[in-house]
C-alpha cells in the first residue's frame, strides 16, 4: 500500500481519507484475488508505484486485526485520555466524553475485579492512561484491562455520560470482553456493536476514524469470519518478551546489536524450559526453593487451601455432606476467594450448570467428592428483564432515528450476551464440577441489583 495513513489505502476495503478514513465496500469482496494483485501492479485503490513480492503469497486483507495496536493504542487509549483527563491535557476531539469525572472515577474504583486485574486508581495526573510513547507495555495492557472492565461497567450506571458516549464505551466493552471470554452472543453481534460504535464516534467528529480506529470499527466482523478470534492472536506477548529483550539496551547501538539481543533471547528460554523440565522430572529442593520466590516461572496448577472449618447454614447443601471444603481455589486463568477467606473479595465465577447453562455462580469452596474436584457455589439469577440496564433503557427510549436503532442494538446484546448479568444472589445453592468454571467475574454493586461481567475464559495471553 501507498503507506499507513494515504489516501484508499485501507487493508481491508476501498476506504478513501488520508488520516480519517471513510467507510467503503469490502476489498475482499469488490476486489479478490488477483483483481487485488492487478491493482498493487497498476497503483491503484490504494496502492503505491512499486508492487510488492509479498502479494504473490498473501493478500492485504488476509491480516488479522492486532487487538493491541488497534484497540488497546488506538480508541481505547483515547477514550481514557478524554474520559479521565490528566495532567499532560490532550486536546480533545469532541465533547463527548465529557462528564462529571470524579463519579466516573468513584464508580470505577467501585468495580470489584479479579485479583490479577486489581490495579491503582487511574484518576487524573496519572500517567497510566496517556499514549505518550514512553508507556510501558505492561502499562498499556493494564489500562487496557481498566478500560474494558472498570469503565464498562460504570458507563452501565454513571448519569453523568452523554448518551452517545455511554453506547460508544459498551459497544466496545462488550467486543473487547466478548473476545476475552468466548462468552455466548446473540446474531450480527459484532456488526451491531462495531457499527454502533462507529456511528457514536463519527457523529461526534470524524476525528475519531483515524485508521487504527477505522480498522477496528469498520472490519473486525469480517476478519473475525476470517480468521475466527482475533484476540489470541494479538501482539500483546510478543511486545512483552521484545521489550525484556531490549531491556537495557541503548537506542543508537548498531554494532553487533542483533547478537546481543538474540543471545539474551535464546538464553532466556533455555534457562525457562530447562526450569520446567526438572520442575517435572527431578524437583529437587534447590528449584523448589527458587520457584517459592519466583512462582511467575512455576507451572500453573489446579490447588486449594485454607480449610474451611464451618460453613453457614444458609450455604449448607446435602449433597456436600462430609465433604471437606477449601474457600481459596486457584486455577491456571485466575484464583477465586469466598467470603470465608478474610481478604480481598474475588468469589464470582461463570461456568456451565448440570443443565449445560452458562451462568453466573457465586464461589463458596471447593473439595473431593468421590474422587471428583467439585465447588459449591451460589447461583446468581438475572432480573426481570423488563428492569435490567434500567438507564440504557430510558436514554434509549428518548433517541429519534437512527441512534434509536443502533441502541436498541446495543440493548438488545446487553441483555443477550451471556458474559454480562444484571441480577443478584438467588440464595441457591448449586455443587459443580470443577471442569465446569468457564472464567472469572468482575462485578459492580448498583441500588439492589449488581451488574457481573465475565472478563475471561478465551485462550488468550498478554
Amino acid at each position: 500500500m501507498k503507506g499507513h495513513n494515504s489516501e484508499g489505502s485501507c487493508v481491508y476495503g476501498l476506504c478513501g481519507g488520508t488520516f480519517h478514513k471513510t467507510t467503503a465496500p469490502s476489498r475482499s469482496l469488490s476486489r479478490p484475488g488477483q483483481l487485488t494483485r492487478n491493482d498493487a501492479r497498476a497503483g491503484t485503490f490504494g496502492f503505491g508505484s512499486t508492487p510488492s513480492v509479498v502479494l504473490d503469497y498473501t493478500l492485504p486483507y488476509e491480516t488479522p486485526i492486532d487487538i493491541l495496536h488497534n484497540a488497546a493504542e488506538g480508541i481505547y487509549s483515547t477514550i481514557m485520555s478524554e474520559l479521565l483527563p490528566n495532567s499532560r491535557n490532550h486536546p480533545r476531539k469532541s465533547d463527548l466524553f465529557q462528564c462529571d469525572h470524579s463519579i466516573h472515577s468513584k464508580l470505577c474504583e467501585s468495580v470489584f475485579v479479579p485479583l490479577q486485574y486489581k490495579i491503582t486508581r487511574m484518576s487524573s495526573g496519572s500517567e497510566k492512561i496517556t499514549v505518550s510513547a514512553e508507556l510501558s507495555v505492561v502499562w498499556l495492557i493494564r489500562s487496557f484491562q481498566y478500560f474494558r472492565m472498570n469503565c464498562g461497567l460504570a458507563a452501565l450506571v454513571n448519569p453523568s455520560l452523554k448518551p452517545y458516549a455511554r453506547l460508544s464505551i459498551l459497544s466496545l466493552m462488550l467486543i473487547t470482553n466478548q473476545l476475552y471470554s468466548n462468552s455466548s452472543k446473540g446474531d450480527k453481534f459484532f456488526e451491531h456493536m462495531t457499527s454502533a460504535a462507529r456511528w457514536t464516534l463519527e457523529t461526534a467528529s470524524k476525528t475519531y476514524m483515524t485508521t487504527k480506529v477505522h480498522e477496528l470499527v469498520s472490519h473486525l466482523p469480517e476478519v473475525i469470519t476470517m480468521f475466527g478470534n482475533v484476540a489470541c492472536l494479538s501482539t500483546f506477548s510478543f511486545e512483552h518478551f521484545y521489550k525484556y529483550c531490549l531491556k537495557g539496551f541503548n537506542a543508537q547501538k548498531t554494532k553487533g546489536f542483533s547478537e546481543s539481543a538474540l543471545k539474551r533471547v535464546f538464553l532466556h528460554s533455555a534457562v525457562r524450559r530447562e526450569i520446567r523440565n526438572r520442575l517435572e522430572y527431578y524437583p529437587s529442593k534447590t528449584i523448589t526453593d527458587f520457584l517459592k520466590v519466583t512462582p511467575q516461572w512455576d507451572i500453573m496448577k489446579v490447588n486449594w487451601k485454607s480449610r474451611i472449618l464451618q460453613l453457614k447454614p444458609e450455604d449448607a447443601v446435602p449433597e456436600i455432606k462430609n465433604v471437606e471444603l477449601f474457600s481459596v481455589l486457584n486455577l491456571p486463568y485466575g484464583k477465586l476467594t469466598s467470603t470465608y477467606k478474610k481478604e480481598y473479595p474475588s468469589d464470582i465465577f461463570f461456568g456451565k450448570t448440570s443443565s449445560g447453562f452458562h451462568s453466573c455462580f457465586r464461589f463458596v469452596g471447593v473439595g473431593i467428592k468421590d474422587q471428583n474436584t467439585i465447588v459449591l457455589a451460589e447461583r446468581i439469577r438475572s432480573i426481570n428483564p423488563a428492569l435490567q440496564f434500567p438507564l440504557v433503557q430510558k436514554e434509549i427510549e428518548e433517541m429519534a432515528h437512527p441512534a434509536n436503532t443502533y441502541g436498541s442494538n446495543v440493548l438488545f446484546h446487553l441483555k443477550r450476551y451471556s458474559g454480562l448479568v444484571h441480577g443478584r444472589c438467588s440464595g441457591e445453592m448449586e455443587v459443580l464440577n470443577i471442569n465446569d468454571i468457564k472464567g472469572l467475574g468482575a462485578y459492580l454493586r448498583h441500588g439492589d441489583a449488581t451488574y457481573y461481567l465475565q472478563v475471561n475464559g478465551a485462550f488468550v495471553h498478554n
